[in-house]
């Protein structure tokens, strides 16, 4: 794997802009003079569909500031919804694409209810009791 250590050019903001319209090619000139030999090598050596279609963005980034912000901003009971929520979604999410199970939305909703409700059960019978100061021996002075 090469990494890409090249400064931003102007006016080659996408990675369309690497790529000749008429032609749907590499514009292997513009790319040389852009970036390492490894680097447009690697570049280059990606393979490019045969049909020209509009560009789009496909990563969006990274949500764990929202997720960061509804935990500081919600009392305990909504910290746990919100995380039992999202890790129902992940393991749905998981069944489809490893087993090729879609579940329903209801199942889904019905699983946070009865595991949140299962929890918070638990959670008030399995308190840990408040420590306890213990006397611990020490030499006399």
């Amino acid at each position: 794997m090469v990494k890409v250590v090249t400064k931003q050019v102007s006016g080659v903001d996408r990675v369309s802009d690497l790529i000749e319209q008429e032609s749907n090619c590499w514009n292997s000139s513009l790319i040389r003079s852009i970036f390492s030999g490894d680097e447009a090598n690697a570049i280059m050596s990606i393979p490019l569909p045969k049909i020209n279609q509009m560009d789009k963005k496909i990563w969006y980034g990274e949500h764990i500031q929202d997720i960061q912000c509804i935990f500081e901003h919600s009392n305990n009971d909504n910290k746990e919804l919100t995380a039992i929520t999202i890790w129902a979604l992940w393991y749905a999410r998981n069944k489809l694409i490893h087993e090729g199970v879609l579940q329903s939305v209801n199942d889904v909703v019905t699983f946070v209810r009865v595991y949140g409700r299962e929890y918070r059960v638990l959670s008030s019978v399995l308190r840990h009791p408040p420590s306890v100061d213990v006397a611990r021996w020490s030499p006399l002075q």
